[in-house]
């Protein structure tokens, strides 16, 4: 099989072929097959996983001791301009046969993959799947928890450099790669490094032989046996910058917003999202659901998997259906205050997630209205009624906040549900942010309900920028006290709100109803100076 390779130049100045060839097979199998209808896309990402591992200092193929042939395979298949298969089969029978036996068990593989000028050999499993040609399965073989080992060798200048990882070291691995003892101190780091911890924190201090020698003619520093001693004490450590692999961060923000994406997989989820929202023309005539492990149609012809244990991963929007099983999954940890992580695909990543009392949000939103409430639920405990008001209020204005954002979907199923869960109130107690109001205080007309508003607002803001109206509550009965539902239309809650904006000149003002049952209801008021 002679496969031609093409380079292109990708967005993420990661070099690329249009097409890569990749064999593979189980460890303990002969069989082998190999795949080479892959997209750019498809590429960069299987690429970005093994990329992104803590990979050794590269190393000269021609300075190891490896054995001959292999060291003449690899050879051949970076130089020839046509696949050799056999050449391939052969390569991969020598990484193997010498693996131990669990090693060889009968979830693991082998793989192969070659590009223009690079050539990866990775160890790998699959837990109980068996691999097909389906290209999710093979993210998930190179998925970065699923790699035991891998090495890529490239060539460059007339000259063969190879660079592996190993999730735990192996002497078969370094073996098999030829690399002799005299070189694992530079392969593996070259500086001396100091290990310890500050509160229970691993610190790790890494000296060049000459800041050695400086520290032993200074008298700031001193180290003897097991410690190291400053003669000031440190309350802060400046950083300089920070560094994985080769990339350099100036500042922890910046490092922050990629390790985030990295450590929850975030981008291969927006990329799929992107792909799925850009072709959904040819699916129009069946529906996508958003399932808890999965993205598609119900008979699976379009499938995205979602490999996240950890978080919610979300997809719905005005064309992608939240489907009801994951729409209570979530709902039950939320309202059982149980710690949750979503993301939604189709919204930007966000460095710092957004926290709601144990729940995190890994997306930029806009909070300029609800922030004071966000911290007010943060920092406090409050009974069940209250509980689901105070997120109720929330989410309200994080919808109004993120109108053109598609986790506002998301959001206004949270409504939805919450109307169903909000039931007979417990006591509720005024405070610096909460302020009651029986619903005789706007039992009039609307220019009432204004006037009564307008007046009681100006005074409660002059000591709080912020505050939670609950009108519909007797504070002195400590009940609820309903309005009835059919009076307080949509159209009547605009117009209540942009008549107060107006009076008041505060743009931030959100009147919502919050139903109690089917015919009665309380209002909420958010108004944030």
């Amino acid at each position: 099989m002679a496969t031609q390779t093409q380079l292109i130049k990708t967005n993420d100045n990661l070099i690329a072929p249009t097409k890569f060839t990749m064999t593979y097979r189980l460890v303990n199998k002969k069989e082998q097959k190999t795949k080479d209808n892959f997209n750019k896309n498809q590429i960069n990402s299987l690429l970005n996983v093994l990329d992104s591992l803590n990979k050794s200092k590269p190393f000269s193929l021609e300075k190891s001791n490896m054995k001959s042939n292999p060291k003449e395979w690899i050879r051949e298949l970076l130089t020839s301009n046509e696949y050799n298969e056999n050449i391939s089969k052969y390569l991969l029978n020598s990484f193997s046969e010498e693996m131990n036996t669990n090693m060889r068990k009968q979830d693991k593989y082998v793989i192969l993959i070659l590009l223009k000028n690079r050539l990866i050999l990775a160890h790998s499993t699959m837990g109980e799947k068996s691999i097909n040609p389906d290209f999710k399965v093979f993210e998930r073989l190179l998925d970065k928890d699923n790699i035991m080992r891998f090495v890529s060798f490239e060539y460059k200048d007339n000259e063969i450099k190879m660079e592996h990882f190993e999730k735990n070291k192996s002497k078969f691995f370094r073996e098999w790669l030829g690399i002799p003892e005299r070189n694992l101190f530079y392969i593996f780091g070259g500086e001396n490094k100091f290990y310890s911890e500050i509160n229970g924190y691993p610190l790790v201090i890494e000296l060049k032989d000459e800041d050695i020698e400086k520290i032993s003619q200074e008298n700031s520093i001193k180290i003897e046996n097991k410690t190291i001693t400053f003669n000031n004490p440190l309350e802060k450590l400046e950083i300089k910058h920070i560094t994985r692999q080769k990339k350099k961060y100036n500042n922890y923000n910046s490092f922050h917003r990629e390790y985030t994406s990295r450590r929850y997989h975030l981008q291969y989820y927006v990329d799929k999202y992107n792909e799925l929202t850009h072709t959904m023309d040819i699916y129009m005539e069946k529906k996508i659901f958003d399932y808890p492990d999965r993205v598609g149609t119900e008979d699976q012809t379009t499938n995205i998997t979602k490999y996240n244990d950890n978080i919610l991963v979300f997809f719905c929007d005005n064309r992608i259906n939240l489907t009801e099983e994951f729409l209570n999954k979530f709902m039950v940890k939320l309202l059982n205050n149980e710690e949750t992580c979503i993301f939604h695909a189709g919204t930007k990543i966000k460095e710092e997630p957004l926290i709601i009392g144990n729940l995190k949000i890994l997306n930029e939103l806009n909070i300029d209205i609800c922030s004071p409430l966000i911290d007010y639920y943060n920092k406090n405990e409050f009974p069940p009624f209250m509980n689901k008001l105070l997120i109720y209020g929330i989410f309200c204005c994080l919808i109004k906040s993120n109108d053109n954002t598609s986790i506002k979907i998301l959001f206004n199923e949270i409504i939805k549900k919450l109307n169903d869960e909000i039931g007979i109130a417990g006591e509720i107690k005024e405070d610096k942010i909460i302020e009651l109001k029986a619903s005789s205080y706007i039992a009039g007309n609307n220019k009432q309900i204004i006037e009564n508003l307008t007046k009681d607002i100006p005074k409660k803001i002059r000591k709080s920028n912020f505050k939670f109206y609950i009108l519909g509550y007797d504070e002195k009965g400590k009940q609820v006290d309903p309005l009835t539902s059919n009076k307080f239309d949509d159209n009547r809650i605009d117009t209540l709100t942009e008549k107060l904006k107006k009076e008041l000149k505060i743009e931030n003002i959100l009147l919502n109803k919050v139903p109690i049952d089917e015919n009665s209801c309380i209002l909420i008021l958010l108004v944030k100076n």
